[in-house]
């Protein structure tokens, strides 16, 4: 059961519109409280006495005459004799202000909050911006300054993010999961792995439970198609350099910088007489590579060139190449080392042994291809047991052994396959070439079958080489299971899905008999998908349904088979991505739609959802752990598992460290630190959806005097943040101020203690700048809660207005954000109140805080059914998905000619005039071309143009005026008259014949008229009219125009 059917829908008692999320207590629609609020406020006025009355709260801002005002707040009351304020924390007692809360005192209650400490253990592995495996212990201790970025998910696209934070420390508990097909992830019990639910959800580790689902990734994008190496930059400094030809070169180039050999062999720091025989072809003597990058360097020679001119190295002998670069034969000829063969980087020796005659010719056709004058030793070995460095061979039959003396591709081996962290860490190369080791590793140990089922196993001695080769698997989208196999004790990479074992034959080639097995794999047909990365989230089902019943849609004209959509939706089982892609097909029609768009960006989000098969708590441990805080996205993808990254903010010093040493004790996680938080009782809204309304109970607080309160905070060195929420601060902030002050007075100087508050924000505009000037000083953080941009929703909502807290936003925006951006000082969020606080508001929010500065956070939370609102859905995904859009939106005109300026300006002012006029005239005759033909679209598409191209003038000369006023006026007309005489005619002729080819379409559809004579004419009319003004228009524009 889903929760939308969980409630029934309540009628709005002004316009009688039916829907479930209108609530209640308040019985109308957000429509009427925007369109009708004179209709509207008797309702709200009811509907906040009844939930304050049991309280003994007043309905509204008392405001009676010759009554003692209080100005803490926007409220500003002015309470009569046996009156109470709004906030309930004030009374008149015979014309007396008796007050629970004052400068000196305040309702409360106080608990130490744990800093966290989520990280995972470092052996896990992330995936770096370059395609290279990383483990995470190693990128924050060796790479902590370097600018890195790692993969993580991103508005439902996986794609790298800037670490912008490490952390590192000791912990003596931990979990570890493994799911399904064998993905395993440790980590602290307070981390936070992505779990599926009608909403994804963040859970603790410790909270996990065998059958949940967790997001993992099935593919990773990486376009790196031209990623591919010189041998050059494969080999060591110390191998020599037996190429005369190129030894000759280098000696012109010496010459050509009038340079003798002595000056530079002192320069570069070898010895005269060694430099001058080694740069004698005749002699027995070679440079070595590290001593061709100094004199390159020195000389200043293109590295580049040099790579493409040396084709012999060597040690003892000469070894040719028959490739400058890498190509796929060596990934292919080392896959089938490691899979059957070893090295001894000692000797640069390498060997292969196989029974296989026709594997044995392949490796040495390909092998002859890379080292043409290279001899491969070929011998044979009986039974038994070989040791080499790497692994142990164990013989089966007599083989047949290769093996060669070769120093470039031993070390080209050890630098690709043999990393000293990670083995065969070669993401970061095309899939082509990871398709070519793979098909090595197939050829050389793989199991290819078809009975009774077609399934490929790898087998390997480790786990962490079975994780690695999972890794590669998926950047080829091809996930697979790990098995560990007990009885012949290896660790088994198991393909046995159909769709991946055919996606897998796109990249590899494999030599062996198990070409034909892997041909009639390609030739089966099936639309049954058997991978286990086909589960998608739940919240596809959930939005699939919003949409089906926005649209009136029926389950049968989605898919086949009706039932499936049925289970979807109810949530018996996670939709299939196969399916839902059938489904996406016959719903093409909605393309455009926010929501369609939004369920089609989960389809091709390359996420799929995986049981947890077992959980283990392992304790008595003294392990460091280690975690990287990620921008935007905040969360990372750790073994294949999306994990969230340091801490819920990434902008809080308490969980990452941020503004260290100033701010923070430590460059990570403040461990055996707490923030100290304080829940104010009392607050000057009435919100009807309040989470936290426990604060009009007066009674279960505790009325805290400020000195006890001080000396609480300075005598617990634990407490390195306050943070204080309620309820609300403002009735209360002066307690909240002058507390905070003493404190920040009487702390020990080196002590950290940083100030934070949550609140509505509506409070008294000089205490709100006393508590900003704290947060600023002490590291801290000001929370905005904006609840609604629509003044009246907010009074339907809260029960008074809101736009003081716009105007204290404001306030701390311009006087306080600038002086300390690596710590932001000011954030906001917006409940997503079902039905009420919908895309509408949240557009009009974000454009509000980004026309102040688009830097500061603003974040999005769901809301979930509380105090007089439990008649309210969870919001609804169709809801989500409409406020995202109105998110961004709120930004979008607002920053479009900023962006088109980001995109184009700096580099299209930096080309030469032809190449300017080139672009431009382009760039116009294409889209004055391409309008025409798309006129048959009944001429919808041309009125288009011409709108589009009008809005951006506009927008342009909006921008000129904005910034130099009436100059902006004459700059305006300026930029645009010279070439506009004869642009805009053109734009204006072709679009009118798109108009033309429109109306030619209308008209056939009567019987009369040729649609392509029509166009035939208006090609005419482009090639011969159009063309030539916007020739002129460009030339004026890139020559004249200023």
């Amino acid at each position: 059961m889903t929760f939308s059917s969980k409630f029934t829908k309540k009628q709005c008692k002004v316009c009688g519109r039916e829907d479930v999320n209108i609530a209640e207590i308040l019985g109308v629609c957000v429509d009427c409280i925007r369109e009708k609020p004179e209709k509207v406020y008797p309702y709200i006025f009811e509907a906040h006495r009844k939930s304050r009355i049991k309280y003994g709260l007043p309905a509204k801002p008392p405001k009676t005459m010759g009554g003692i005002p209080c100005n803490l707040c926007s409220n500003e009351c002015v309470i009569g004799k046996g009156e109470k304020g709004f906030c309930g924390l004030r009374e008149n007692v015979d014309g007396k202000l008796k007050s629970l809360a004052n400068s000196n005192q305040a309702v409360l209650y106080t608990y130490p909050d744990p800093h966290v400490t989520n990280c995972v253990v470092g052996e896990t592995k992330v995936i770096l911006s370059n395609g290279k495996i990383a483990k995470i212990s190693s990128l924050v201790e060796k790479h902590y300054l370097d600018d890195f970025s790692c993969f993580s998910m991103d508005n439902w696209k996986i794609k790298p993010n800037k670490i912008i934070f490490t952390q590192k420390f000791k912990v003596s508990k931990l979990v570890k999961i493994v799911t399904e097909s064998g993905l395993k992830l440790i980590l602290t019990p307070d981390h936070e792995v992505l779990v599926d639910d009608i909403f994804p959800k963040y859970v603790k580790a410790e909270e996990l439970k065998v059958g949940d689902k967790v997001f993992c990734v099935k593919k990773i994008n990486l376009n790196n198609v031209n990623n591919i190496p010189y041998i050059f930059d494969l080999l060591p400094d110390s191998i020599k350099i037996y190429d005369k030809n190129f030894v000759a070169w280098l000696k012109k180039k010496i010459q050509r910088k009038n340079l003798s050999i002595k000056v530079l062999s002192s320069k570069i720091g070898l010895n005269y007489s060694t430099l001058k025989s080694k740069l004698n072809p005749k002699t027995n003597k070679h440079l070595s590579l590290g001593e061709i990058k100094k004199i390159a360097n020195f000389l200043g020679l293109d590295l580049e060139e040099i790579k493409k001119r040396i084709y012999v190295y060597g040690v003892k002998k000469p070894i040719k190449l028959g490739r400058l670069k890498l190509d796929e034969n060596y990934l292919y000829l080392m896959g089938l080392i490691y899979a059957d063969g070893h090295i001894r980087e000692d000797k640069n020796l390498f060997c292969f042994s196989n029974s296989n005659v026709n594997l044995l010719n392949i490796f040495k056709d390909k092998y002859k291809k890379l080292f043409p004058n290279s001899i491969l030793h070929e011998y044979s070995r009986s039974l038994g047991v070989k040791k080499g460095k790497v692994k142990t061979i164990v013989t089966k039959s007599n083989l047949k052994v290769l093996e060669d003396t070769n120093p470039v591709f031993v070390s080209a081996y050890k630098n690709l396959i043999l990393n000293d962290e990670i083995p065969f860490n070669i993401g970061w190369l095309p899939e082509s070439y990871i398709g070519a080791f793979i098909s090595g590793l197939i050829d050389g140990d793989g199991t290819l079958t078809l009975n009774p089922h077609p399934y490929l196993i790898i087998p390997f001695q480790t786990d962490e080489e079975a994780e690695v080769l999972n890794f590669l698997l998926r950047k080829l989208g091809v996930p697979a299971k790990i098995r560990f196999d007990k009885h012949v004790k290896l660790f088994k990479v198991e393909v046995r899905s159909i769709k991946s074992l055919k996606e897998l034959s796109k990249w590899i080639k494999l030599s062996s008999e198990k070409k034909s097995k892997l041909k009639t794999i390609k030739n089966i047909k099936t639309e049954r998908s058997l991978g286990f990365y086909e589960k998608l989230p739940k919240i596809s089902a959930e939005v699939l349904k919003a949409l089906r019943k926005h649209y009136k849609l029926p389950k049968n004209h989605l898919y086949r088979f009706p039932v499936s959509i049925s289970r979807y939706e109810k949530h018996l089982r996670n939709p299939n991505s196969e399916v839902l892609k059938k489904v996406m097909d016959n719903l093409s029609f909605l393309k455009g739609d926010y929501v369609y768009e939004g369920l089609r960006k989960i389809l091709n989000s390359n996420v799929y959802v995986e049981k947890i098969r077992s959980i283990e708590f392992l304790e008595s441990l003294d392990s460091y752990v280690y975690d990287v805080t990620i921008e935007n996205a905040h969360n990372f993808i750790a073994n294949c598992i999306i994990v969230k990254n340091c801490c819920a903010a990434w902008f809080c010093p308490a969980g990452t460290g941020l503004g260290y040493p100033k701010y923070a004790y430590t460059k990570g996680a403040e461990i055996g630190y707490y923030n100290l938080a304080v829940f104010f009782y009392g607050c000057n809204f009435n919100c009807l959806f309040c989470q936290n309304f426990s604060h009009k109970r007066f009674d279960e607080g505790y009325v805290v005097k400020i000195d006890r309160f001080v000396q609480q905070v300075l005598e617990d060195k634990r407490y390195s943040c306050i943070c204080y929420f309620g309820g609300s601060p403002e009735p209360q902030l002066p307690f909240a101020v002058k507390a905070s002050k003493k404190i920040l007075e009487e702390k020990d100087e080196k002590r950290i203690i940083r100030i934070c508050f949550e609140w509505n924000g509506c409070g008294n505009p000089k205490l709100v700048r006393e508590a900003a000037q704290l947060a600023l000083e002490s590291g801290g953080n000001i929370k905005f809660d904006l609840k609604a941009f629509n003044p009246d929703l907010a009074l339907a909502l809260s029960g008074v207005p809101n736009r003081r807290a716009f105007e204290n936003f404001e306030l701390i925006a311009k006087e306080f954000y600038g002086e300390r951006k690596d710590v932001p000082v000011l954030t906001a969020t917006t409940l997503l109140v079902s039905g009420y606080v919908d895309h509408v508001e949240v557009e009009q929010i974000a454009k509000f805080i980004a026309d102040l500065n688009s830097e500061i956070p603003y974040s999005l939370l769901v809301f979930h059914p509380d105090f007089q609102m439990r008649d309210l859905t969870i919001t609804p995904i169709i809801f989500v998905f409409s406020a995202f859009y109105g998110y961004l939106n709120g930004e979008k005109f607002y920053f479009l000619l900023k962006t088109l300026k980001e995109i184009f300006g700096e580099e299209v002012l930096k080309l030469n005039p032809f190449l300017l006029f080139a672009l431009i005239f382009s760039n116009n005759a294409f889209k004055s071309f391409i309008i025409i033909p798309l006129g048959v679209v009944l001429a919808i598409p041309p009125l288009l143009f011409i709108l589009f191209n009008g809005f951006l003038v506009g927008l342009v000369a909006y921008d000129a005026v904005a910034r130099m006023g009436l100059n902006g006026v004459l700059y305006f007309f300026a930029a645009i008259l010279p070439h506009g005489v004869f642009e805009l005619p053109a734009v204006f002729l072709s679009a009118s014949l798109g108009v033309r080819v429109g109306l030619a379409v209308i008209r056939r559809f009567k019987g009369m008229d040729s649609v392509s004579l029509e166009i035939k004419n208006c090609f005419k009319i482009y090639l011969f009219k159009v063309l030539p003004l916007l020739l002129i228009g460009a030339i004026v524009e890139a020559y004249i125009t200023p």
